[in-house]
Order: structure tokens, then sequence, then C-alpha cells
């Protein structure tokens, strides 16, 4: 999944909504896997998902708008990581 977001950065751009996509797929797959682990998260593994979703809501929204259902979801998704890790890490 890495390789495929590596991929479509480098093919598309960075504002591209296939990066969007991918990103928004790996941030579906990181908080299944974090889920199946008992949702205890490394630092790293907060910072990688709270990145992916930011970048991801950022695409999603300079193509489709903020009312955007999955750039709404996307940023809620953000303010719960915020909410949930940012007293115990940095994630500015």
């Amino acid at each position: 999944m890495h390789l495929d977001t590596i991929s479509n950065l480098f093919r598309y751009g960075e504002d591209s909504i296939e990066l969007g996509n991918e990103l928004s797929k790996m941030v579906g797959v990181a908080e299944a896997l974090s889920c199946a682990n008992g949702g205890d998260l490394t630092d790293e593994y907060v910072r990688f998902v709270y990145r992916g979703v930011d970048s991801a809501a950022s695409i999603f929204e300079i193509h489709y708008g903020p009312w955007n259902e999955t750039t709404r979801e996307l940023r809620r998704k953000r303010s719960a990581y915020k909410k949930r890790y940012g007293h115990r890490i940095n994630l500015e």
C-alpha cells in the first residue's frame, strides 16, 4: 500500500486526487490494524496516520470543497486523533 502511495505521488503530483484516494485507503487500513491490535499505538504510528489523514483531507478539500462528505469525514478523523493523542505527542 505504501509503495502505491509513493508511486501516485510521483506520477500525479502532491495535490492529485489519486494521491488523496490512496492516502484515504491507507488511513482506513491503518485504523483497521490499530483496532485489531487493541488500539495500543506507538507515537510514530499515530503521527503516520495523522499525517495521512491531514494530507488526504487537504487534497479532498482542494478538489471537492469543504462540504464534501469524504472531506468532512477525514477532518473529523483528524480532530479525533488530535483530541485523543494530542496531549501525548505533538501532532502539528
